[in-house]
């Protein structure tokens, strides 16, 4: 009987030994030490302070994507992200940067432009009310060494004159900018017996596109 009271009396002290270094036993000897209180100053600094609050999760957040939603909360949805609007496209200056130089000779101006766009010009009055037939169509490009006429034709019943050829810059010069425009100018002379006549210089034509060149004509004025 004696050597069972003992074995539980070193037992008893095996569990005060563990509990007291694992930090989870306070007896007698080994109480746990009381927080210190704070001071007066310490109590008004902290008096008037909230606590902080936790910051309360949406509704919506509390459920799985493939756990419907109650019918009390369907009006609560997360905001959607606004999407950035494209930037603006780049002004005309900014894709046909630099200037086209003059050219010496005709010769020298067919050498470096071996590609072909198309014209198409189109006469009209009265707010394309009325197509300007027999209109007179020059397209011309001056050289250090003179004038070369491109194109010499009539408008049509409709005031058209289309399938222009002319000869313009590669469109591969597009892809690698560096002060070279990709597109070659003309001047188109518009002249008609009844109405004044119209010139426009430095009409761009690129390569493989058919360019469309309005003529609004005003009636000459009576002698």
């Amino acid at each position: 009987m004696d050597r069972w009271e003992d074995t539980i009396e070193q037992y008893k002290r095996e569990l005060v030994r563990y509990a007291r270094e694992n930090g989870t036993f306070y007896g007698a000897e080994n109480e746990k030490p009381a927080e210190p209180e704070p001071e007066e100053d310490e109590i008004d600094l902290l008096e008037g302070i909230e606590p902080e609050k936790e910051e309360e999760m949406p509704v919506w957040k509390k459920y799985k994507k493939d756990r419907p939603m109650p019918v009390e909360y369907e009006g609560e949805e997360p905001a959607q992200a606004k999407e950035e609007a494209p930037p603006d496209p780049p002004e005309t200056d900014e894709l046909t940067e630099g200037t086209e130089r003059e050219y010496g000779s005709f010769a020298e101006f067919t050498g470096e432009n071996p590609a072909r766009g198309m014209l198409r010009i189109q006469a009209f009055a009265a707010q394309q009310a009325f197509p300007i037939v027999n209109a007179k169509i020059e397209v011309e490009k001056d050289f250090a060494d003179g004038t070369h006429r491109f194109a010499e034709a009539y408008t049509d019943i409709n005031g058209v004159v289309e399938n222009i050829t002319l000869p313009t810059k590669d469109k591969s010069l597009s892809q690698s900018p560096g002060g070279v425009i990709p597109y070659t100018t003309y001047t188109i002379k518009v002249t008609h017996p009844h109405f004044a006549p119209t010139v426009f210089c430095e009409v761009p034509i690129f390569d493989g596109i058919e360019s469309l060149q309005p003529v609004a004509m005003v009636q000459a004025a009576k002698k």
